[in-house]
């Protein structure tokens, strides 16, 4: 998921060790296989464990994260969605029981992901591309394959090369061959930028 990944209600049910109560469809469960993720399990061989983050009433983000614990094994045929539990400490006691507020869940990370601005992606009929820098600096219209979101960035699952340039702003005026100058004060910003996130690509549900 996106930044902007899918959210879920979930309720507030124990106030010492905060435990999150909330659900998931039968689709979520797919793509959790897809990754090999067993909610409610932990895997030794993974650098990360499932968890949510989630949002208050005031619609600022809870600073702790909750590991997930427990799912629930079978879906619910009246509803269609399985029961997922995670723990996650409360020192201040915010939340409350019986709360509700809204679940972001990680699932996957994606270390070492190749990522581009949102931004930089034209997508028109004929599937997604981005406009690559040469070295004679003239651009060509690249093909590429899109992968999960995160936060203002896509993963880019084929067609770059991490390190090649590409344009970011003004790409509506280029067309193949147009030769075109990097412009060293974006170009650090966004390095800038980058640094501030993680060093890998993290999808969420």
């Amino acid at each position: 998921m996106g930044t902007g990944g899918k959210s879920l209600l979930a309720t507030i049910v124990k106030s010492d060790t905060v435990l999150v109560d909330f659900s998931m469809t039968a689709l979520d469960y797919l793509k959790t296989k897809e990754r090999n993720v067993n909610l409610g399990q932990k895997d030794s061989t993974r650098s990360w464990q499932p968890n949510i983050s989630i949002t208050l009433a005031d619609n600022t983000v809870y600073p702790f994260k909750g590991l997930v614990d427990f799912a629930e094994p079978q879906v619910d045929p009246r509803t269609g969605t399985f029961s997922v539990r995670a723990e996650m400490p409360n020192p201040k006691h915010v939340l409350l029981p019986g709360q509700f507020t809204k679940v972001k869940l990680l699932l996957d990370v994606r270390e070492n992901a190749t990522v581009v601005p949102l931004k930089s992606v034209i997508i028109e009929k004929g599937g997604a591309y981005v406009f690559v820098m040469r070295r004679d600096s003239t651009v060509e219209r690249r093909f590429i394959e899109l992968g999960p979101e995160f936060q203002n960035q896509v993963v880019v699952e084929r067609g770059l090369v991490p390190g090649e340039t590409i344009v970011v702003e003004g790409y509506h005026k280029l067309s193949p061959g147009v030769k075109v100058k990097v412009n060293n004060a974006l170009l650090k910003k966004e390095d800038e930028d980058q640094s501030q996130t993680p060093d890998s690509a993290k999808t969420e549900k």
